[in-house]
């Protein structure tokens, strides 16, 4: 068989859950539709892949994955895979790209040797992401009831106030849709289908809240298998439980990143049913630990915090910990890129003097800084936060004050 260009090793290797118990080729896989349900592309097979309902087997050697893989051992590019192929055509790494590297070792002749003529493979997990459900002690104004247990109530309310907030999370049954996170017989088939698990990422909800995934993570301690594991989690930082430090040390390496937003009153606004003293106290219980651990904060970088970065970038060098940024992108009315352009640019002007020569200046003037705007996006921002403060007896314009500043200085104020 000769070489492929449409190659990825992710189909024969990765296990990629979503809190509703769906399974995707990846995490950015093409894969969703009004319901946010996890689906792949070929309606004749019409597979929900569920957790719920179906073993780890059976998603892996499903109809749908034999066809992904044979399509890439022929050179061919599966529908659900076109945003790596499109980034790498504008020259962009693409995470297929980075995934060959990160596993040089599985590549085309491998899987080329371990695929059975229908496209089947026995079952070897090299690289499971799990996203354990929705059960959450926090309600983020950027996320949704998917991913957090404390937003359906108020989810339920304003999608009856406001016609442009997606009612697709409607559509799933809560709770019952998030129970195989706390399935034993989910990790005891994890278990069996990961012999040799070489990269296990677990974020949530808040992975630290669901027990059943520590019996989990102490059976590969006691077998032996963590050793050779790079464990990497998304936490909240609201709480440390003492089995943490207990059992994330005894993996080859633990990435932990952390999920801090902004500072302070901010981040208690941005990410609601946190206590800043309560993140302090975790960040310092991990720092203690750095010896054996690997520590980055996870910042997701929205329209409330854009205006104050420097300064939470000046928080984090202090404390010696790096940030990755992730931007939000839906919903698309919570992006840095509703805020006005006039306003933008003042904000870009106080980076510059700011953040001198940092990598992060560059990042975000090639993200943000531009005349893209969208009256209507803007407008939708405004109203969804003011409903939010309706129920939360909250006010976004003097929690954020700098934000407030740079549209009142900028003179757009006609919808604000």
């Amino acid at each position: 068989m000769s070489k492929s260009d449409t190659f990825c090793p992710l189909p024969w290797q990765h296990l990629a859950t979503h809190p509703h118990g769906g399974v995707t080729l990846c995490c950015i896989s093409d894969h969703t539709d009004g319901l946010n349900r996890a689906r792949n592309y070929k309606e004749e097979y019409n597979e929900f892949f569920d957790l719920n309902k179906q073993t780890i087997e059976e998603h892996m050697n499903s109809d749908y994955y034999k066809e992904v893989r044979l399509d890439m051992l022929n050179n061919k590019m599966p529908k659900a895979c076109m945003r790596c192929y499109d980034e790498e055509d504008k020259g962009i790494k693409s995470k297929r790209e980075h995934e060959r590297t990160v596993f040089p070792q599985n590549s085309f002749d491998w899987a080329s040797g371990i695929t059975r003529e229908d496209g089947s493979i026995p079952m070897d997990l090299r690289f499971v992401e799990l996203r354990l459900g929705n059960v959450c002690n926090v309600r983020c104004r950027t996320c949704n009831p998917a991913s957090s247990s404390k937003w359906l109530e108020d989810y339920k309310d304003i999608v009856q106030k406001a016609d442009f907030i997606n009612k697709g999370y409607l559509g799933l049954n809560f709770p019952d849709d998030f129970k195989w996170a706390e399935d034993d017989n989910f990790y005891n088939d994890l278990y069996d289908s990961a012999p040799n698990l070489e990269l296990l990422y677990i974020n949530g909800g808040e992975p630290t809240l669901i027990k059943q995934h520590w019996a989990y993570l102490r059976k590969l301690v006691e077998s032996g298998r963590s050793k050779n594991i790079i464990l990497w989690y998304n936490i909240n930082c609201t709480m440390l439980p003492p089995i943490a430090l207990e059992l994330w040390p005894e993996f080859k390496e633990a990435r932990i990143c952390l999920s801090i937003d902004d500072l302070e009153d901010r981040n208690a606004f941005i990410r609601s049913g946190t206590d800043w003293q309560a993140v302090c106290n975790t960040v310092n219980k991990l720092k203690e630990n750095e010896d054996k651990l690997t520590l980055r904060i996870t910042q997701t970088v929205s329209a409330y915090n854009y205006a104050t970065l420097p300064e939470f970038f000046e928080w984090a060098d202090n404390i010696g910990i790096e940030v990755d940024m992730n931007f939000v992108y839906d919903p698309d009315y919570l992006s840095p890129a509703v805020i006005p352009v006039k306003a933008r640019e003042l904000i870009h002007t106080k980076f510059r003097k700011a953040l001198g020569n940092d990598h992060k200046l560059g990042t975000l003037l090639s993200m943000f800084n531009n005349d893209e705007w969208e009256e209507l996006k803007w407008e939708q921002f405004c109203r969804y936060n003011d409903l939010m403060d309706s129920n939360d007896e909250s006010d976004w314009r003097g929690t954020f004050k700098e934000l407030h500043e740079v549209i009142e200085e900028s003179g757009h104020t006609s919808i604000y």
